[in-house]
């Protein structure tokens, strides 16, 4: 009776720590790549006037806020913060950050870095990062 737990218990770990991250991130499960790409923001974003996120990313304010350390208090209270509650309180802006789809990014203006899901391309403008998950997928670029 052990020893058939244990061989069961020897293939879910397997499973789990290394085929699951794998198959996972490349069926676009769980995000991967919103926070990293938030943390490579927040090294660089001193550098940046305004940073255009894409908004086809699921709430991605929120990795945004997490990985820059974002005051919550300033949040609550920023004025150029945007929510439409219809559905889940998306946010369109706050700080020097706005959330659009890449279309209609403005190319052109003060310093600004794009963010954009891997497979977009944004005419006239240079990746500096690629966010690659444990697959081997593009999942996100910076662009300046």
């Amino acid at each position: 009776m052990v020893i058939p737990l244990l061989i069961f218990f020897i293939n879910f770990l397997a499973a789990y720590y290394f085929v699951y991250p794998k198959s996972k991130a490349s069926n676009n499960y769980y995000q991967y790549g919103v926070y990293e790409s938030a943390k490579y923001i927040a090294a660089v974003e001193d550098n940046y006037d305004r940073i255009y996120f894409t908004s086809r990313a699921n709430q991605p304010f929120i990795y945004l806020l997490f990985a820059t350390h974002y005051d919550p208090a300033l949040f609550t209270r920023d004025p150029e913060k945007i929510i439409n509650y219809s559905y889940f309180g998306r946010v369109y802006r706050f700080g020097k950050y706005l959330f659009l789809p890449p279309e209609e990014m403005p190319l052109s203006g003060p310093r600004a870095l794009y963010v954009t899901r891997g497979d977009y391309h944004l005419p006239e403008k240079r990746i500096i990062h690629t966010i690659v998950d444990p697959g081997g997928r593009r999942r996100f670029l910076v662009w300046e």
